[in-house]
């Protein structure tokens, strides 16, 4: 079943032959036209024949416009896949020090507008299991908050539920792992840490994270390529990196306490993330703009403040308060990620990503955009 999904088999070191080739053969093709179409050009000329002669002119402009058009998306491409050969990604060990320090917040934000239940559940399940630790998630509903029938009632209904939903599925593991973390400063704080002890334990968290996952999994039929890749490159991948971890520990002879604190901060960040929704056209002082767009810039606009709702007959109003008065706060984020409800991120998207954008070398950088893969 796995070896359905083939969308991530792509060897820059091939593509690049392949790219050579498809240039050389354009070039030659070019080369070709030039020889054919220059010497009934000439006879054109020669012959006086001014009509077929601009019919001819124009033809071969035609065809080298789009002969450049595909040398220049060629060598574009070359350029591309040269980068890939050259780059070389972050190791586990830089991209986990990020447990050792407080770490930049991140928020999620899925616009979402008429989606089915299956798939927003996925790509908000996707973006909860991120290695990243300080991370939110909104579910930003964009559906007309009074259906027009009976069935887009319930489906509002059933999209409203999902944040509180998935949240509850965090919570429990979360509460466990936040109790081993508050233990284990405990111990340091007394210095009563005994290291294979530690390791022990920490093999014995990471399986039972593994087999949070396998309850995820355990009877799931997945229905087509999207369900493919969430079951097997998004669960299934967690499931194996954390049995990898724990048999890791479990061999490791002995290590620094600097290191165990580290894996526990890790641990109590794997399910540590808190998830919301948000309906911009409950209320009236909020663009109703039928648009992606304004659907998030919306949000953006109310992050790092604190709002109460007012009514007004049917209506409903937001405003601006202070956090003692609120019944809405929306906490600012360092980073901010748009992910479409319709898509799904692997494992350490986010703690890529984020590296990326924290390296002194991208200071300037606003934006990344981020390649991605559709489901075939």
């Amino acid at each position: 079943m796995q070896e359905k999904i083939n969308i991530w088999n792509f060897n820059p070191k091939s593509e690049t032959r392949l790219t050579w080739l498809g240039i050389a053969i354009t070039l030659l093709a070019a080369a070709l036209l030039t020889y054919e179409l220059g010497g009934i050009i000439i006879k054109d000329l020669s012959a006086g024949a001014w009509t077929t002669l601009f019919t001819h002119l124009a033809l071969a402009l035609i065809i080298l416009v789009l002969i450049y058009g595909g040398l220049i998306y060629q060598v574009s491409r070359l350029s591309f896949l040269q980068r890939l050969l050259d780059h070389r990604p972050s190791s586990r060990e830089q991209l986990e020090t990020i447990y050792d320090k407080p770490a930049p917040s991140l928020t999620f934000l899925i616009p979402s507008y008429k989606e089915e239940r299956s798939v927003v559940f996925m790509t908000m399940m996707s973006a909860a299991l991120q290695e990243h630790p300080n991370r939110r998630i909104a579910l930003l509903i964009d559906d007309p908050p009074r259906p027009g029938s009976a069935k887009d009632s319930a489906d509002l209904a059933r999209i409203r539920e999902l944040p509180a939903e998935i949240q509850s599925l965090f919570d429990q593991p979360n509460d466990r792992f936040q109790r081993e973390l508050r233990s284990f400063q405990l111990r340091k704080a007394e210095t009563a840490v005994v290291v294979r002890e530690e390791l022990d334990n920490l093999a014995h968290l990471y399986e039972d994270a593994a087999a949070w996952i396998s309850r995820h999994t355990k009877g799931y039929q997945p229905d087509d390529q999207a369900e493919h890749v969430y079951l097997f490159k998004i669960l299934h991948e967690y499931q194996v990196l954390h049995l990898r971890r724990a048999r890791e520990l479990r061999d490791r002879d002995n290590t620094s306490i600097q290191r165990i604190e580290r894996e526990y901060n890790r641990l109590a960040a794997l399910f540590n993330v808190e998830i919301s929704g948000f309906e911009r056209k409950r209320y009236e002082n909020l663009s109703h703009e039928p648009n992606k767009a304004m659907n998030l810039n919306s949000y953006i606009g109310l992050m790092g403040k604190s709002f109460r709702e007012r009514s007004a007959g049917v209506k409903n109003f937001l405003e601006e308060t202070t956090a003692r008065d609120a019944t809405l706060q929306i906490p600012e984020a360092d980073y901010l990620i748009t992910l479409d409800a319709d898509s799904v991120l692997l494992p350490d998207y986010a703690l890529r990503l984020v590296e990326i954008m924290e390296q002194p070398r991208n200071a300037s950088v606003a934006v990344a955009q981020t390649p991605y893969s559709a489901f075939p």
